[in-house]
């Protein structure tokens, strides 16, 4: 029998959390090409954007330890911005399933960097160990 748990639903916050890294990333990427609501971006703006939204996004999506969520925000975001803007320089229109599908496949390498990051740096749970202080002459075959 397994002793897995069931995998949690995201929290207020980290739903949060994501909103403000698709907004902040994905966004000013779409306004570098035209589509959008005409606000203008310049690409560094954009870029700066993405990785204030992306440290914002990952601190509130992992918050625990929070250098990683920070630090993969800080990639993921702007990845995630670099690939939408390029996905969408030539096109005249796009579909919200690409963009989606773009921005998480571009910001992958930044999500992989917080999950190894809290991987490492989280605090090890011990596995329950057999007591040393029992006898095994008490235990008899």
């Amino acid at each position: 029998m397994s002793n897995s748990q069931p995998p949690e639903d995201f929290t207020r916050l980290q739903q949060t959390g994501v909103l403000i890294f698709v907004i902040f990333c994905g966004l000013p990427a779409m306004e570098l090409n035209g589509f959008g609501f005409s606000i203008p971006f310049t690409l560094g703006s954009a870029i700066t954007c993405a990785a204030i939204g992306g440290v914002v996004g990952g601190a509130l999506v992992c918050p625990r330890p929070l250098i990683a969520g920070v630090l993969g925000g800080l990639v993921a975001g702007p990845l995630g911005l670099v690939a939408v803007y390029y996905y969408t320089l030539s096109r005249e229109s796009v579909w919200n399933l690409e963009l989606v599908l773009i921005q998480g496949l571009g910001s992958l390498p930044g999500i992989g960097l917080g999950y190894s990051l809290k991987k490492i740096l989280s605090p090890q749970r011990q596995s329950p160990r057999f007591d040393d202080t029992v006898d095994n002459d008490d235990y008899r075959y």
